[in-house]
């Protein structure tokens, strides 16, 4: 399931507390930007069954080509006592940034292999970039996803969106 809002500006940010337990690989909650199902960007909690652990990775779908964008080694692992992981996403344009945190603690950006904080060319989002008919407009949104039994439930709260630069501070960190 998922609920989301269009996007307004070419420059926003949101942020999401988001609580899960998955005991599949194919169970996850986060943050969803949407064009269509050929085109997102998901920062997402889900689960690393070789780890045995909670993480926290970013799964891009550009013109039905999907990539996982930390990788298997790059995923950030979830404390066992952390009950709430905050996640966020900025754009300025066509770059789009992905944070995470845990409860309490200020967003921070996810970095790629090299320790570069990790940015996507979020331009695939757009009618020109999409083969065929395509829906017009960015959605950001909070959703769940269990592939595997439909038995995941996700807790949401302190859902953020806000148009304009956010100065590189979160201000709601909750």
């Amino acid at each position: 399931s998922c609920l989301s809002r269009r996007v307004l500006s070419h420059a926003w940010y949101a942020s999401v507390s988001c609580a899960l337990e998955p005991v599949h690989y194919n169970q996850s909650a986060g943050l969803i930007c949407e064009y269509d199902a050929r085109a997102f960007a998901y920062v997402h909690l889900g689960l690393d069954e070789a780890e045995g652990c909670r993480v926290v990775d970013v799964l891009t779908c550009a013109n039905g080509e999907f990539q996982a964008l930390l990788g298997a080694a790059g995923r950030l692992r979830v404390p066992a006592e952390v009950a709430w992981v905050r996640l966020g996403v900025a754009a300025d344009g066509a770059a789009m940034r992905f944070y995470a945190a845990w409860e309490g603690e200020p967003l921070q950006p996810l970095l790629d292999a090299s320790g570069t904080p990790l940015a996507w060319d979020a331009s695939v989002m757009s009618d020109e970039r999409i083969d065929g008919w395509a829906y017009t407009g960015q959605m950001i949104g909070v959703t769940c996803v269990d592939m595997w039994d439909k038995t995941a439930s996700a807790r949401m709260r302190a859902f953020e969106y806000g148009d304009g630069d956010h100065g590189g501070v979160w201000t709601c960190v909750r």
